[in-house]
């Protein structure tokens, strides 16, 4: 599920998506901390130290640099199998923004973020959740964004975790259902 489409360092250019994996990855296994700037997709510094500190804790070289199936990247995807919160947290995630893409129908992103939140809070994973439809949100605000379109996906969020808590619900689909766009293909 990591995978990168490039290097990942500081002094390169870096694909938006490859360091929101990294980020969503690292907020996983508590190695990205977001207090002082926020979550969002860009390279900063908190990126590259956290980078840094997760090499120095799995005796990796200490460069800040991930090079696609390098070992930084082997190791990350190793600790994620080994964390079963985080892997499951990030994996959830992936695979529904996986999902939004394929469907690729107007209006479905509120449908498969309620879904990707509610099946973590399901798995006792909400704070994962909420640190990584966060990140989401923020980088939606940086790329442009509508405000109005990032507040109803937080309700979005916050819906399917709160459904998922509430235990009324026998299933993510059928608590998101508010949000399921029309013309979305019934497979999801």
């Amino acid at each position: 599920m990591f995978t990168l489409k490039d290097i990942v360092s500081k002094n390169s250019a870096t694909h938006l998506e490859d360091s929101a994996a990294i980020k969503s990855a690292l907020t996983a296994l508590k190695y990205y901390d977001d207090t002082l700037t926020g979550l969002h997709a860009y390279g900063d510094k908190s990126l590259f130290e956290s980078i840094k500190n997760f090499q120095k804790d799995n005796l990796l070289k200490v460069d800040g640099i991930i090079k696609p199936d390098g070992p930084t990247q082997s190791t990350i995807k190793q600790r994620l199998a080994e964390n079963k919160e985080a892997e499951s947290a990030f994996n959830i995630f992936w695979n529904r923004r996986r999902d939004m893409v394929e469907a690729n129908t107007i209006d479905a992103d509120k449908y498969f973020h309620c879904l990707a939140n509610y099946e973590a809070t399901e798995q006792g994973w909400d704070r994962s959740a909420i640190d990584l439809s966060t990140m989401r949100e923020v980088y939606g605000l940086l790329k442009g964004d509508e405000l109005s379109d990032i507040r109803e996906d937080l309700r979005a969020n916050k819906h399917g975790r709160s459904s998922a808590k509430s235990k009324k619900y026998n299933s993510a689909k059928e608590a998101c259902a508010i949000y399921r766009p029309r013309g979305l293909d019934e497979k999801y």
